[in-house]
């Protein structure tokens, strides 16, 4: 970059060690102990800024906040478009919206990983293994609205820009780092929604951009149970001229249990007046409901939705985010195939394979998107039911 004022970052000193380590305790090859670790870096590219080629004077991108009509957006107001950029007298289009840009000292997101592993050869078939992993990460990515309106007598959604802190701009998001997350003892916490760093500003970002500490909470991706079991089992059969056909099947299961995944209620509107537009919703009561209700009720209401509110005009919603659990996944899989011989060379493989074995319902998590929803809590989606799929494969 020509600019001096924005100059390209090195990052020299990120380095990224990995080791690991196998003991053979007892020396006879039965008994192991292993540990590992490992830091990695993310790198930052300038996509993650998002929106760039909207930035004036090169493009425009303008809010209006409550239009007076949509046939008429901006009557009593200049109209930017059609838009035309002239580069020796650049037009500008007050207030000036900045999708987002890159703070001051952004730093590569990095994890560290390890594990202990212990494992023992029980028989010849047969070995144990116990394992615990962990990882933390550090300067993870957030977005911060940094021209949040100040709420204040007299404070409505039409005079949002005229509360702004930084006056002829409109909205400024800004990617920062240093935010962390750690997985232990089968629980995932972070500070901020950090699963994308693609995200815009309003899909991640804070509710009150000066409390991160209030994003802190269960992970998006934290399943604080989960057991995941496969077998792969070759049917015997005693030799006999039957053997080429009803010999060497092989028989495989995947079955996989865990519980929900965390969601939070969101207000579904700008209640702070802070046009920052991450607002979640006030408890007022009790949101969880009895675990003995019958399917169809937990449909209707996952959660006790009168426990929701929207919170004091002003203000930000006292509910914490990813408070809530949806429902968990039952599902089995199995296959069976076999090979069969048709020619040197040539073969036919036969498979048959079922998905949700049991049919059993796994549903999708309820309905979150505002606390004014009529149908919030309430469940929409699952995934499929049981699918079986019949294949043939000839390979020469």
């Amino acid at each position: 970059l020509s600019d001096s004022q924005v100059p390209y970052q090195d990052a020299l000193v990120n380095i990224a060690p990995r080791f690991g380590v196998a003991w053979d305790v007892f020396g006879d090859g039965r008994t192991s102990l292993r540990t590992s670790y490992g830091l990695s870096y993310d790198p930052l590219t300038a996509e993650m800024a998002g929106g760039v080629q909207a930035l004036q004077p090169f493009g425009a991108s303008v809010d209006i906040n409550q239009p007076f009509a949509l046939s008429a957006p901006f009557r009593g107001r200049f109209n930017p478009f059609p838009f035309v950029f002239d580069p020796s007298d650049p037009n500008f289009v007050f207030p000036v919206t900045i999708p987002k840009g890159f703070a001051p000292g952004l730093r590569n997101p990095y994890m560290q990983t390890w594990n202990f592993t212990l494992q023992q050869q029980v028989t010849d078939n047969l070995m144990v293994e116990i394992a615990y992993v962990g990882n933390v990460g550090r300067n993870l990515n957030y977005n911060r609205q940094q021209n949040q309106a100040i709420f204040g007598e007299g404070a409505t959604a039409r005079n949002t820009d005229a509360r702004r802190i930084h006056q002829g701009f409109g909205s400024i998001g800004q990617l920062n780092s240093g935010a962390s997350s750690a997985y232990t003892y089968g629980r995932a916490i972070d500070e901020v929604l950090t699963s994308s760093a693609f995200a815009t500003v309003t899909q991640n970002g804070l509710q009150d951009p000066n409390n991160r500490a209030a994003e802190r909470g269960r992970g998006d991706f934290d399943i604080q149970q989960r057991l995941v079991n496969s077998v792969l089992y070759e049917i015997p059969f005693p030799e006999s001229p039957l053997r080429h056909v009803f010999g060497g099947w092989e028989l495989g299961t995947i079955l996989t249990l865990q519980s929900g995944s965390p969601f939070h209620v969101d207000a579904g509107r700008d209640r702070s007046l802070t046009a920052v537009r991450h607002d979640r919703s006030q408890i007022v009561g009790n949101p969880h409901l009895p675990s003995n209700r019958s399917r169809g009720e937990k449909i209707f209401e996952w959660f006790n939705k009168e426990a929701f509110a929207l919170a004091p005009v002003g203000s930000f919603g006292n509910s914490g985010r990813n408070n809530l659990e949806g429902p968990g996944l039952v599902n089995l899989d199995i296959t069976l195939r076999k090979r069969f011989r048709v020619a040197e060379g040539h073969s036919l493989d036969f498979r048959v394979d079922f998905f949700n074995v049991p049919n059993h319902p796994n549903f999708g998590n309820p309905r979150r998107g505002s606390a004014t929803d009529r149908r919030l809590g309430r469940i929409t989606g699952a995934r499929a039911g049981r699918i079986g799929q019949f294949s043939l494969k000839y390979s020469f």
